[in-house]
């Protein structure tokens, strides 16, 4: 096929820059008519962008013939639209999609009965929704929820932090009677939301009555956000409030994180347990299909079984046509796309995929993966990308070699930068660290007056001795008022001051007002002794002896 460009005689043209114009676009045509260019284009959940787009960067600098690669990070809804393609003739407008749910079965349907198309759902990483909250606690303590409990709480049927139901999974919580629980859900369509909502409709339908999925029916009392910048905003700022994030987003916020209560009865966190094996069960029980192109709509692996399983757990899939040839996507981009694929399921891109926050796939699933891949049907004129690990002279300069050989300048420049912006990170964090151990510790008491001076120089010698900054302070009040304090009767029975003292034990009637468990340490032994001003004289110089039945008519006035 023969390519014409036209143009005027050089005579006729009268600006020497149209001239050089014109001579340069036919030496860029030229390059561009004598070489190909490969292309592969995706759309869908935001959670991997980061990731699919340094792999697409990564293959493009180590490829010799040019790639244009890129990926649309739209929402798992709008990628699956854009797969089944209801406004392109049901032709996928992407040669992949990608989403951290199922493929609904609407979708499905206007996939393979509109369409007359086979897709598969590939699994390729793991990921957990955390609970986290901003209820001030001691160090080290943490909250438990049941599902049940947990649904109470989202669906407002339980309102406050000391509700019964909260205090009897945590019999240690002390928070202000009456204090508002804050709910916080993201507004508009989330993943985040369908695993949150579908995890307590699994767990619990009895108490979650409302709708689950990316979006629900959320009580008018509760607060709405949108993405899950504006849901860490929330919780950081707005005391004793609780909502759902990825997981590893919630900890790097430093948030207090929910025990959840799994199908084991066991209370943990995401950082104590293990997220891969909610796949692992999920393929020994077989949730996942048999069928990697069956309709995958109602697969899930919430509340899967296992001592440390996490209970709200999803995968994030690649959706994509089994039969590429029959759809006419260009063989060399079902090579680039095959490659994609099989390198996020590799070794190396699992490692990869955990720099982005995700969790490796278990063992079982990367081999379900890898048969789904088998099944696919592709050219027979198709050359599969190999990647060149190592030099290997000769066959590593192949047009089909994706090399780590290659590499752009820009890849180069950027590596000692990212490098240098790791170490700054670290230690912004560590000056972190050490301002707020330069804060100010604080501890004040009350109670009673007798050993007040004794406390008061204790604190003076601690003032002086700390490295860090101190305030101590204790209020010789007396006894009673000191346990009146620690009880916190005037405050919601919550204590105001971090220790009491007194030199009589605490009564029963101010133990019976106590939320928390509290310890008795004895701290000295004194002695109450009987004085008088009786002159010597009038005695013979003798001491005065009373024995207790004669000081108690005494001081009776018998």
């Amino acid at each position: 096929r023969v390519f014409w460009l036209c143009f005027p005689p050089v005579h006729s043209v009268s600006t020497p820059n149209v001239m050089v114009a014109s001579r340069l676009f036919l030496a860029v045509a030229s390059t561009v008519v004598g070489h190909k260019v490969i292309q592969l284009h995706g759309s869908g959940t935001t959670n991997p962008s980061k990731y699919f787009w340094d792999i697409l960067d990564m293959f493009t600098e180590q490829a010799e013939p040019q790639i244009h690669a890129t990926y649309r990070a739209i929402g798992s809804s709008s990628g699956m639209l854009e797969f089944a393609g209801p406004d392109n003739g049901f032709k996928a407008h992407n040669h992949f999609g990608s989403g951290d749910i199922p493929m609904t079965t609407a979708r499905w349907t206007e996939v393979t009965t509109s369409g007359g198309r086979q897709m598969v759902h590939i699994p390729f990483a793991l990921g957990a929704i955390g609970i986290f909250h901003s209820v001030p606690l001691p160090a080290g303590s943490k909250l438990q929820m049941s599902p049940c409990l947990m649904a109470k709480i989202f669906s407002r049927q339980i309102k406050t932090w000391d509700h019964a139901d909260i205090v009897a999974e945590n019999p240690d919580l002390v928070v202000p009677a009456g204090q508002n629980i804050v709910v916080v859900h993201r507004t508009l369509g989330s993943s985040s939301t369908a695993g949150t909502t579908e995890y307590m409709k699994t767990a619990c339908p009895a108490s979650w009555t409302l709708d689950a999925g990316s979006t629900s029916n959320w009580p008018d009392d509760t607060t709405a956000v949108q993405g899950s910048g504006g849901m860490a905003a929330e919780i950081a700022k707005t005391p004793f409030a609780i909502g759902y994030l990825d997981a590893g987003h919630g900890r790097r916020e430093g948030f207090g994180e929910v025990a959840l209560q799994n199908r084991n009865g066991k209370y943990l966190t995401t950082a104590e347990a293990n997220i891969g094996l909610a796949g692992t069960q999920a393929v020994a029980t077989s949730v996942i299909p048999a069928d990697p192109t069956s309709d995958w709509s109602a697969v899930n692996v919430y509340n899967m079984p296992g001592e440390l399983t996490w209970p709200i757990t999803l995968f994030s899939y690649f959706y994509v046509d089994r039969d590429l040839e029959s759809q006419g996507v260009d063989f060399d981009t079902q090579a680039l796309l095959k490659a994609f694929l099989e390198y996020v399921l590799s070794e190396e891109g699992q490692t990869h995929a955990e720099t982005y926050g995700f969790v490796k796939l278990p063992a079982e699933v990367l081999t379900y993966n890898k048969d789904t891949i088998a099944s696919m049907v592709f050219s027979s004129t198709m050359t599969p990308f190999v990647r060149e690990i190592s030099t290997a002279a000769g066959t590593g300069a192949g047009e089909y070699i994706l090399s780590v050989k290659r590499k752009s300048y820009d890849t180069v420049m950027h590596e000692p930068i990212a490098a240098s912006l790791d170490a700054l990170d670290a230690r912004i964090a560590q000056l972190t660290t050490d301002v707020h151990s330069a804060s100010v510790a604080q501890l004040h008491g009350s109670g009673t007056t007798n050993p007040s001076k004794f406390f008061w120089n204790v604190m003076h010698l601690f003032k002086n001795q700390a490295m860090f900054p101190t305030h101590l302070t204790y209020r010789a009040i007396g006894s009673s008022s000191g346990m009146h304090e620690f009880v916190g009767i005037d405050n919601g029975n919550v204590p105001q001051n971090d220790f009491g003292s007194g030199d009589i034990p605490m009564s029963s009637t101010n133990f019976a007002l106590l939320k928390f468990k509290m310890v008795h340490i004895p701290f000295a032994v004194g002695a109450i002794g009987i004085f008088h001003s009786v002159p010597a004289a009038e005695n013979g110089g003798a001491d005065v002896k009373l024995d207790a039945c004669l000081l108690a008519k005494i001081f009776s006035r018998q």
